[in-house]
């Protein structure tokens, strides 16, 4: 586990101090792309500190965990969308239909050439996000389950039971991101009030509880994990983008 955790974490966030200098640069695109490279860090580190992938559980059991399946489909946007709903009832002048505060001004001419509105540009990033958008993304995301779920998670409820155990692996795999919260503002942007200190604390509070239910899906080897994984994040931006959060 060590071995495991020294490497992961050295690697990743050296990725990430480098994906803050090309942010900084203009070269926005090769960050993401690299950042989505840096998902497969915790497989690499699975396979240095001796775990055996052929025990992770790849056979699916389609048949017995089709309930599995469909939870791990479709809870990710059915819980986001009710977040997005709690937040704007709370503080509805956040609400924005315009895509004035993300989208730039070539993206909306772009797609007014295309005669599609910012309104049914989100309505299908949703539609495609709930369908095969996950079976696209299972495959970086699937870097991480190695690592997170299928090595770590397992030793970490060995040691201090199932509850506790999923408790410090998501604080571990919140605390993975840091610095990339910290120097580029991810997930939360930089402009809110007690930044970076508010915004890692919070996706340590993200990373908890979605590392239980991803473990959840795990232990049915139902093999549908990375899809839950991704499908989430992929939810929450989309859902972001629809209602802008004015700051």
């Amino acid at each position: 586990m060590f071995v495991y955790l020294v490497f992961t974490f050295a690697v990743a966030w050296v990725i990430q101090a480098g994906v803050f200098f090309l942010y900084r640069n203009g070269a926005a695109q090769i960050a993401q792309l690299i950042m989505a490279a840096m998902m497969w860090v915790p497989a690499l580190g699975t396979t240095l500190a001796g775990g055996s992938l052929r025990t992770l559980g790849w056979k699916p059991q389609i048949n017995k965990n089709i309930k599995t399946i469909l939870i791990a489909w479709f809870l990710p946007a059915v819980l986001t969308a009710v977040g997005a709903v709690l937040y704007f009832l709370l503080f509805p002048s956040h609400f924005d239909l315009s895509g004035g505060l993300i989208a730039t001004e070539d993206v909306l001419a772009a797609l007014q050439k295309q005669g599609v509105s910012y309104s049914q540009y989100i309505l299908i990033s949703i539609i495609q996000a709930i369908t095969f958008a996950p079976l696209i993304n299972t495959f970086f995301a699937l870097g991480e389950e190695i690592g997170w779920r299928g090595f770590m998670y397992p030793q970490l409820k060995e040691r201090y039971g199932r509850t506790r155990g999923r408790v410090v692996g998501g604080l571990i795999w919140g605390a993975w991101h840091w610095p990339i919260i910290w120097l580029i503002g991810y997930e939360y942007g930089t402009g809110y009030p007690g930044f970076p200190v508010v915004g890692i604390l919070l996706f340590c509070l993200y990373t908890v509880p979605l590392g239980a239910m991803c473990d959840w899906v795990y232990e049915s080897r139902c093999l549908t994990r990375e899809n839950f994984h991704k499908l989430h994040k992929i939810s929450i931006k989309n859902l972001s983008i629809y209602a802008n959060c004015k700051s």
